[in-house]
């Protein structure tokens, strides 16, 4: 519901109210993280996986079909978020869900570059492939805080392997493939490239 909601406060052009979700959001996916809140007794994993399931399983499919569109931006900034406020297993999840989904948009890139095309070539929706970038850009922001979180709540211990270790080549392939062009015409997929590195 929460995620309907932040989607019809961004159709809408509710900021406000769209944050205020993000955050709402982010505290409760935080809160049933098992482990988290030592006040409870419980097991909260099921819960925290009948929070987190269903709604990437709904939203997921958007971020590789459509990212550039309303409900993939609006679908980008609420997972960024939760990554970012929801604690580390909520982080892994929604990087193994979201992560594959925006390389796997960029995989045109490396389709344009085997026919020898440019990236630059027109018939490319860049838009398209901007946003899958930009996306990549928000879960490396997200997973940034997200440790800095961790290390500040658990005495500075670091997270080992990082998050982003199964994505690092990937990542690099395709931004060095975008940054390696003629860059004489700076368009949305250069600047996002920019972005992400």
């Amino acid at each position: 519901s929460l995620a309907r909601v932040h989607e019809e406060a961004v159709l809408a052009d509710e900021q406000q109210l769209a944050s205020v979700i993000r955050k709402f959001s982010s505290s409760l996916a935080y809160y049933l993280v098992p482990g988290t809140n030592k006040t409870i007794q419980a097991d909260t994993a099921p819960l925290w996986e009948a929070y987190i399931g269903p709604t990437l399983s709904r939203l997921m499919p958007t971020l590789e079909s459509a990212p550039q569109g309303i409900h993939g931006r609006a679908s980008t900034a609420y997972f960024a978020s939760l990554a970012a406020e929801g604690g580390l297993m909520t982080l892994n999840r929604v990087l193994d869900c979201c992560y594959p989904r925006f390389l796997g948009v960029l995989s045109l890139l490396d389709e344009s570059k085997s026919k020898g095309e440019s990236t630059n070539k027109s018939s490319r929706d860049e838009e398209k492939l901007s946003a899958a970038m930009r996306g990549i850009g928000a879960l490396i922001s997200s997973c940034r805080v997200a440790l800095t979180k961790w290390q500040r709540d658990n005495e500075g211990l670091k997270v080992h392997p990082h998050p982003l270790s199964a994505y690092l080549s990937s990542t690099v392939q395709k931004v060095s493939l975008v940054l390696n062009e003629r860059l004489d015409k700076l368009g949305p997929l250069s600047l996002a490239a920019v972005a992400v590195l």
